[in-house]
């Protein structure tokens, strides 16, 4: 089976762009390194049926609230997402209808107290687009699902 893999990566030490992403070794890989590029910003729009998103979504004020075996060895980069948790998933948003990429589906972890924000931000950024929230293993509003 042949399929490309488009990796994103939102931490300094990750690998330089165009480089393969360890667990790909046999698919075609982009990598992105900045936080603020989640897509890629040239001409070449590769066609995806499902983004699976996991960007930072824990608001900055909660940081120093989260267990300390988490806030003290994961990089604040995979952690923060902005002053109400959804910043980046604004950024990756605002990317997708500004380059009018659309895969069939987004899944995105989410906090559980993002439900309604993501709600919302998924239907001002996609109007036509199916939005549901949908439960984890522990019965959690925690995977947003869009179908474009």
């Amino acid at each position: 089976i042949k399929s490309d893999l488009l990796s994103m990566f939102c931490h300094p030490e990750a690998p330089a762009e165009g480089s393969p992403d360890e667990n790909a070794q046999s698919a075609d890989s982009s990598t992105l390194r900045s936080p603020l590029e989640i897509l890629p910003q040239n001409d070449r729009k590769p066609q995806i049926d499902v983004i699976v998103a996991n960007l930072p979504y824990i608001p900055s004020a909660r940081l120093m609230l989260i267990d300390p075996m988490v806030r003290d060895f994961e990089p604040k980069l995979a952690l923060d997402g902005g002053t109400d948790g959804f910043e980046l998933y604004r950024v990756m948003f605002s990317q997708m209808r500004n380059n009018n990429f659309y895969p069939k589906y987004l899944i995105a972890e989410i906090d559980e107290e993002q439900a309604d924000i993501a709600k919302q931000e998924a239907k001002r950024y996609f109007p036509n687009s199916k939005i549901e929230i949908k439960k984890d293993l522990f019965k959690k509003d925690r995977i947003l699902k869009i179908r474009f």
